[in-house]
Protein backbone atom coordinates (compact mmCIF):
# COMPACT_ATOMS: atom_id res chain seq x y z
CA UNK A 1 0.00 0.00 0.00
CA UNK A 2 1.40 3.03 -1.28
CA UNK A 3 1.43 6.61 0.77
CA UNK A 4 -2.31 8.33 0.53
CA UNK A 5 -2.74 11.37 0.12
CA UNK A 6 0.45 12.80 2.10
CA UNK A 7 0.67 10.30 4.99
CA UNK A 8 2.23 7.18 4.71
CA UNK A 9 0.55 3.76 5.09
CA UNK A 10 1.39 3.34 8.79
CA UNK A 11 0.13 7.26 9.45
CA UNK A 12 -3.07 6.68 7.60
CA UNK A 13 -4.09 3.36 9.47
CA UNK A 14 -3.54 4.59 12.66
CA UNK A 15 -5.30 7.61 12.12
CA UNK A 16 -8.29 5.44 10.29
CA UNK A 17 -8.36 3.59 13.33
CA UNK A 18 -8.65 6.30 15.39
CA UNK A 19 -11.51 7.97 13.69
CA UNK A 20 -13.32 4.73 13.35
CA UNK A 21 -13.18 4.65 17.32
CA UNK A 22 -13.84 7.99 18.00
CA UNK A 23 -16.75 7.22 15.47
CA UNK A 24 -18.41 3.99 17.31
CA UNK A 25 -17.73 5.81 20.76
CA UNK A 26 -19.71 8.85 19.77
CA UNK A 27 -22.47 7.36 17.41
CA UNK A 28 -22.41 3.83 17.49
CA UNK A 29 -20.91 2.37 14.23
CA UNK A 30 -17.23 2.30 13.08
CA UNK A 31 -17.45 2.69 9.34
CA UNK A 32 -14.63 2.61 7.47
CA UNK A 33 -16.02 4.21 4.55
CA UNK A 34 -17.60 7.06 6.57
CA UNK A 35 -13.91 7.57 8.43
CA UNK A 36 -12.39 8.05 5.18
CA UNK A 37 -14.75 10.47 4.28
CA UNK A 38 -14.39 12.31 7.22
CA UNK A 39 -10.62 12.62 6.83
CA UNK A 40 -10.57 13.45 3.51
CA UNK A 41 -13.01 16.08 4.51
CA UNK A 42 -11.08 16.97 7.15
CA UNK A 43 -7.83 16.98 5.67
CA UNK A 44 -9.14 19.20 2.41
CA UNK A 45 -10.13 21.79 5.39
CA UNK A 46 -7.50 24.89 6.03
CA UNK A 47 -9.71 25.30 9.58
CA UNK A 48 -12.54 23.93 11.67
CA UNK A 49 -14.88 26.56 10.56
CA UNK A 50 -14.10 24.94 6.83
CA UNK A 51 -14.72 21.36 8.10
CA UNK A 52 -18.08 21.99 9.47
CA UNK A 53 -19.27 23.59 6.75
CA UNK A 54 -18.27 20.78 4.74
CA UNK A 55 -19.66 18.20 7.15
CA UNK A 56 -23.00 20.32 6.71
CA UNK A 57 -22.94 20.51 2.97
CA UNK A 58 -22.93 16.57 2.92
CA UNK A 59 -25.68 16.18 5.41
CA UNK A 60 -23.50 15.04 8.26
CA UNK A 61 -24.34 15.48 11.87
CA UNK A 62 -22.02 14.62 14.64
CA UNK A 63 -21.89 16.55 17.90
CA UNK A 64 -19.78 19.45 18.24
CA UNK A 65 -17.32 17.62 20.47
CA UNK A 66 -16.78 14.76 18.06
CA UNK A 67 -16.36 17.40 14.66
CA UNK A 68 -13.71 19.01 17.06
CA UNK A 69 -12.18 15.60 17.60
CA UNK A 70 -12.32 14.39 14.72
CA UNK A 71 -10.47 17.44 13.08
CA UNK A 72 -7.45 17.58 15.51
CA UNK A 73 -7.01 14.05 15.28
CA UNK A 74 -6.32 14.83 11.18
CA UNK A 75 -4.47 17.35 11.48
CA UNK A 76 -2.45 16.27 14.41
CA UNK A 77 -0.98 13.50 11.87
CA UNK A 78 -0.37 16.55 8.72
CA UNK A 79 1.70 18.46 11.00
CA UNK A 80 4.50 15.57 11.46
CA UNK A 81 3.67 14.65 8.06
CA UNK A 82 4.24 18.28 6.48
CA UNK A 83 7.74 17.73 8.31
CA UNK A 84 8.80 14.93 6.81
CA UNK A 85 7.88 16.35 3.37
CA UNK A 86 9.65 19.48 4.29
CA UNK A 87 6.55 21.45 4.11
CA UNK A 88 6.71 25.11 5.32
CA UNK A 89 5.21 24.90 9.05
CA UNK A 90 4.56 28.52 10.61
CA UNK A 91 5.24 29.74 14.16
CA UNK A 92 4.12 32.28 16.27
CA UNK A 93 7.38 32.96 17.76
CA UNK A 94 6.45 34.42 21.29
CA UNK A 95 3.14 36.31 20.04
CA UNK A 96 1.27 34.52 22.67
CA UNK A 97 -2.00 36.32 20.86
CA UNK A 98 -1.48 34.50 17.93
CA UNK A 99 -1.70 31.50 19.85
CA UNK A 100 -4.71 32.15 22.20
CA UNK A 101 -6.53 33.40 19.19
CA UNK A 102 -5.87 29.86 17.45
CA UNK A 103 -7.11 28.49 20.84
CA UNK A 104 -10.07 30.75 20.86
CA UNK A 105 -10.84 29.95 17.02
CA UNK A 106 -11.18 26.28 17.57
CA UNK A 107 -13.08 26.36 21.19
CA UNK A 108 -15.58 29.31 20.37
CA UNK A 109 -18.26 27.09 21.25
CA UNK A 110 -16.48 27.18 24.98
CA UNK A 111 -16.46 30.97 25.83
CA UNK A 112 -17.44 32.40 28.76
CA UNK A 113 -18.29 35.67 30.29
CA UNK A 114 -17.65 37.03 33.49
CA UNK A 115 -20.41 36.85 35.63
CA UNK A 116 -21.31 39.73 37.91
CA UNK A 117 -22.96 38.11 40.69
CA UNK A 118 -19.95 35.07 41.00
CA UNK A 119 -18.44 32.74 38.52
CA UNK A 120 -18.89 32.51 34.84
CA UNK A 121 -21.92 32.63 32.15
CA UNK A 122 -21.17 30.05 29.18
CA UNK A 123 -21.88 31.88 26.13
CA UNK A 124 -23.96 29.27 24.47
CA UNK A 125 -26.01 28.51 26.86
CA UNK A 126 -26.32 30.59 29.89
CA UNK A 127 -24.60 27.66 32.16
CA UNK A 128 -22.81 29.16 35.47
CA UNK A 129 -19.49 27.76 35.69
CA UNK A 130 -16.11 28.75 37.48
CA UNK A 131 -12.56 28.77 36.96
CA UNK A 132 -10.98 26.03 39.32
CA UNK A 133 -8.74 26.94 42.32
CA UNK A 134 -5.69 25.20 40.81
CA UNK A 135 -6.07 27.36 37.72
CA UNK A 136 -3.43 30.18 37.39
CA UNK A 137 -6.40 32.47 36.45
CA UNK A 138 -8.11 31.45 39.48
CA UNK A 139 -6.69 34.78 41.27
CA UNK A 140 -6.60 36.51 38.30
CA UNK A 141 -10.96 35.91 36.87
CA UNK A 142 -10.71 37.84 33.77
CA UNK A 143 -13.55 39.06 31.80
CA UNK A 144 -13.54 36.32 29.32
CA UNK A 145 -12.33 33.14 28.81
CA UNK A 146 -12.11 29.85 26.76
CA UNK A 147 -11.64 26.56 28.44
CA UNK A 148 -11.25 23.24 27.20
CA UNK A 149 -13.63 21.35 29.18
CA UNK A 150 -16.28 21.43 32.30
CA UNK A 151 -15.74 19.04 35.10
CA UNK A 152 -18.39 18.83 37.56
CA UNK A 153 -17.10 18.53 41.42
CA UNK A 154 -18.91 20.84 43.99
CA UNK A 155 -19.62 23.17 41.09
CA UNK A 156 -19.05 23.02 37.45
CA UNK A 157 -15.56 24.04 36.49
CA UNK A 158 -13.43 25.14 33.33
CA UNK A 159 -10.44 23.54 32.85
CA UNK A 160 -7.64 24.49 30.52
CA UNK A 161 -8.77 28.18 30.68
CA UNK A 162 -7.39 31.04 29.01
CA UNK A 163 -8.27 35.07 29.01
CA UNK A 164 -9.57 36.33 25.42
CA UNK A 165 -11.02 39.33 23.50
CA UNK A 166 -14.54 38.93 23.19
CA UNK A 167 -13.98 40.76 19.98
CA UNK A 168 -12.15 37.75 18.66
CA UNK A 169 -15.37 35.72 18.82
CA UNK A 170 -17.37 37.92 16.37
CA UNK A 171 -13.84 37.96 14.24
CA UNK A 172 -13.19 34.11 14.31
CA UNK A 173 -16.94 32.84 14.60
CA UNK A 174 -19.41 35.39 12.70
CA UNK A 175 -21.40 32.88 11.80
CA UNK A 176 -21.87 31.92 15.36
CA UNK A 177 -21.57 35.83 17.55
CA UNK A 178 -22.32 39.36 16.58
CA UNK A 179 -21.41 42.42 18.26
CA UNK A 180 -24.72 43.86 19.89
CA UNK A 181 -26.14 46.54 18.50
CA UNK A 182 -26.46 49.59 21.62
CA UNK A 183 -29.50 50.92 20.64
CA UNK A 184 -31.52 47.30 20.99
CA UNK A 185 -30.24 45.66 23.66
CA UNK A 186 -30.18 45.92 27.94
CA UNK A 187 -27.58 47.48 30.27
CA UNK A 188 -26.15 44.76 30.80
CA UNK A 189 -26.03 43.09 27.00
CA UNK A 190 -24.16 46.49 25.87
CA UNK A 191 -21.42 46.13 28.55
CA UNK A 192 -20.94 42.40 26.88
CA UNK A 193 -20.24 43.55 22.92
CA UNK A 194 -21.06 40.64 21.61
CA UNK A 195 -23.64 37.83 21.55
CA UNK A 196 -24.27 34.64 20.64
CA UNK A 197 -26.66 33.94 17.52
CA UNK A 198 -28.56 30.83 18.82
CA UNK A 199 -30.55 28.49 16.34
CA UNK A 200 -27.84 28.15 13.70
Amino acid sequence: MAAIDGFNTLQYLSLLSKVCAELESHTGTADKVLAEFIIHLARSSDNLHHFIDKLKDNDAHFPDYLVRTLFTLVHAVLIPAKTEYKLDVASAGNNFTKVTKAIAAGFFFHAARKDPQEGYRTMVNNQSVYIHPSSALFQRQPDWVIYHELVMTTKEYMREVTAIDPKWLVELAPRFFKAADPTKTSKRKRQERIQPLHGL
